[in-house]
């Protein structure tokens, strides 16, 4: 039976948790939109791992949309000043944005005041990638494995620490959960960025660093001056393939991913939410953008609609006991 074009809106919209509303925004001429360049915030600084994955997606969005999608870098305050931005820009669909763990899962549980709701202030287009994080000890460290590193801790509590790109950063609580579900105690020391936490790993002024794999993946791969100890995904990566999964060690049993999202600001007019819906899910499954992904340590997202919210919701919980388990806070 042939679906009417309401139906399918309908249906679209609903995939993503929207709500369609008649009236003459529903009924916008479809390839209306776009009509004219979009701005796509990328809430960090350019030249990283989250920078050239959102500039990838921009690129793919232009083609599937046919007008340009200029990437506008806003970062500061762990991306919440960028994502701020995103939710109080005007609701046209000319506006988009990349959000991630941070901003959707732990910033609200660290900082006093976001200036957004993670939920409510925007429409979930979809999970656009996730990469799993790293931990490396230095090339000469007595520690070839994660068991044996854990083995020490416990019997020393307190004298070894980690690294991670600063204070309440998904590697920060990465390495606080890694303790909590290992029964161990070591000391996080934050730096800014990966690149000062790995120069500080090599000359021996910390014992570990978490990482995301990206931003690592060169100094592993020439194994030099680094060992990776986990990675922490579900299996194995393939370009890495002599680093075992955390789950292997049975330290861990469900996996870690700093993850980036694409959003829109909330009340987009409906066909402009279903194009992009649309637009992204076959960019999400593009055999291109997949291995262009791949090539920077990073996987496919593809979440959309309830399963994507799901998984937020569950990302919440989980993070949420972290902070408060080891009373991790910023202030503004």
């Amino acid at each position: 039976m042939k679906q009417s074009r309401r139906g399918v809106l309908g249906w679209a919209l609903a995939a993503c948790g929207a709500t369609v509303v008649s009236g003459p925004v529903a009924t916008w001429a479809q390839g209306a939109y776009p009509n004219r360049p979009i701005k796509f915030i990328v809430p960090w600084p350019a030249g990283g791992s989250a920078d050239i994955a959102g500039r990838l997606y921009a690129d793919f969005l232009s083609k599937e949309l046919g007008q340009p999608v200029v990437v506008e870098n806003r970062p500061g305050a762990g991306a919440n000043l960028g994502v701020g931005v995103l939710a109080k820009s005007p609701a046209d669909g000319y506006t988009l944005g990349q959000v991630s763990i941070g901003t959707q899962s732990i910033n609200q549980f660290i900082y006093p005041a976001l200036g957004f709701d993670p939920v409510g202030s925007f429409e979930h287009i979809g999970l656009q990638t996730k990469q799993p994080n790293i931990l490396l000890v230095k090339k000469d460290s007595p520690f070839k494995t994660l068991q044996e590193l854990v083995a020490y801790a416990k019997s020393n509590p307190g004298k070894l620490n980690y690294a991670s790109p600063g204070i309440g950063s998904s590697l920060h609580l990465s390495g606080a959960y890694l303790a909590s579900q290992g029964d161990f105690q070591w000391t996080h020391v934050p730096f800014k960025g990966s690149a000062e936490s790995i120069p500080a790993l090599i000359g021996g002024q910390v014992d570990a660093v978490f990482d995301n794999l990206s931003s690592s993946l060169p100094h592993v791969k020439d194994g030099s001056k680094v060992r990776a100890l986990v990675v922490t995904s579900q299996q194995r990566v393939a370009d890495i393939s002599q680093v075992p999964s955390v789950l292997e060690t049975g330290i861990l049993k469900d996996p870690i991913y700093s993850w980036f999202g694409i959003a829109a600001p909330k009340g987009l007019p409906p066909e402009a939410l279903q194009r992009l819906v649309a637009a992204s899910a076959r960019i999400f499954q593009h055999p291109d953008y997949i291995h262009k992904l791949k090539a920077i340590g990073a996987e496919p997202g593809g979440l959309q609609g309830a399963d994507y919210l799901k998984f937020q919701v569950a990302e919440r919980a989980r993070w949420s006991k972290v902070v408060k388990d080891n009373q991790i806070s910023i202030q503004n």
